[in-house]
């Protein structure tokens, strides 16, 4: 052990530690059978993690987080590659989730807004890392298809909530961001003529 580290119990949260102090103070299960075979980071399926205060659930998704895969590969696409997913960490805590109520709107609207919200916040942290991960290069030559499979992501979900609108009998107004009941889009039609 290096005598010139911290003590690494003066800092009790790991969201206080560094990327580095992250990396210099995993353990890993002994025996061949590590966290990464137990937590499966490249499974498409979701997995919850349940543990008590300080039992090593940040800990744990930082690790396995981007910044972590980059301080661990030299090669860092290589690193990916092998590793087999990009790990992206998003501490909530700055959420700040009071803001999306009242106000005199409907529960639904702000869902509806909230929902929107995250799904920014979280493509911004997906471009973001993307955009480190790559080199200015490669950046320069997938930059079209990059635009394009993310404005598909967007064209898929905008089509998921046309379907869920017209099964609860909704509908959504085109050239506008709104929704509309049959009866108001009746009503906006005829008053348009």
């Amino acid at each position: 052990m290096n005598p010139n580290l911290p003590n690494p119990f003066n800092v009790t949260k790991a969201v206080d530690f560094s990327d580095q102090q992250i990396s210099d103070y995993w353990v890993d299960l002994p025996g061949g059978v590590g966290f990464r075979e137990l937590m499966k980071p490249a499974s498409p399926m979701p997995m919850l993690i349940l543990g008590g205060k300080g039992s090593g659930k940040t800990h744990l998704l930082r690790y396995f987080s981007y910044p972590l895969q980059r301080l661990r590969n030299d090669d860092l696409a290589a690193g990916l590659r092998d590793e087999g997913y990009v790990g992206i960490y998003l501490r909530c805590g700055g959420l700040n989730a009071s803001r999306f109520s009242g106000k005199g709107q409907s529960d639904e609207a702000w869902a509806t807004l909230f929902q929107q919200y995250m799904d920014l916040w979280l493509a911004q942290l997906y471009l973001e890392t993307m955009t480190d991960a790559i080199t200015a290069d490669q950046l320069a030559s997938h930059e079209t298809k990059i635009c394009t499979r993310v404005t598909a992501l967007s064209m898929f979900r905008l089509n998921l909530d046309r379907k869920r609108c017209q099964i609860s009998g909704q509908h959504y107004a085109r050239g506008s961001a709104r929704w509309m009941s049959p009866s108001t889009m009746r009503r906006s039609r005829d008053a348009s003529r």
